[in-house]
């Protein structure tokens, strides 16, 4: 398994829009044509990156290609995340504060305990009870 963020923020914008949801998608397709944030020099030098990792994964199951730094697979002893940016990087353990928070959080082990666990009390609203109007 590999693990990657997109960290590149695009210069459209004043770069306002940092790395939102889907801007992914034309940058692994080699697409940056279609999207004006990514229709910029470094996005394309970028998606050229991106695409190739896409590429040689499909092909190989190895993203790795000249292109980019050497990406490890991810294991729970080095969580190795290729930080897609310029330059790109791979660094270990990129959110270790989120990580442990997350961690600790209990996790339903079936879909019946998750559906009768209670609401947090801060969560519960009283509800009145029906009232029935009179003519």
């Amino acid at each position: 398994m590999y693990m990657y963020e997109l960290t590149w923020t695009s210069p459209v914008k004043d770069g306002r829009l940092g790395a939102p949801h889907g801007m992914c998608v034309p940058l692994t397709m080699d697409n940056p044509h279609t999207a004006g944030w990514s229709d910029v020099p470094a996005g394309r030098d970028l998606a050229a990156r991106m695409s190739g990792a896409w590429l040689a994964f499909a092909a190989s199951g190895d993203p790795n290609h000249a292109g980019i730094p050497l990406w490890p697979v991810y294991t729970l002893d080095n969580r190795a995340t290729m930080l897609f940016d310029d330059p790109c990087q791979v660094i270990e353990d990129p959110f270790p504060e989120e990580r442990r928070v997350l961690e600790a959080m209990p996790i339903p082990t079936s879909t019946a305990e998750l559906l009768v666990r209670p609401k947090p009390a801060h969560l519960r609203q009283s509800v009145p009870a029906a009232t029935k109007e009179t003519p």
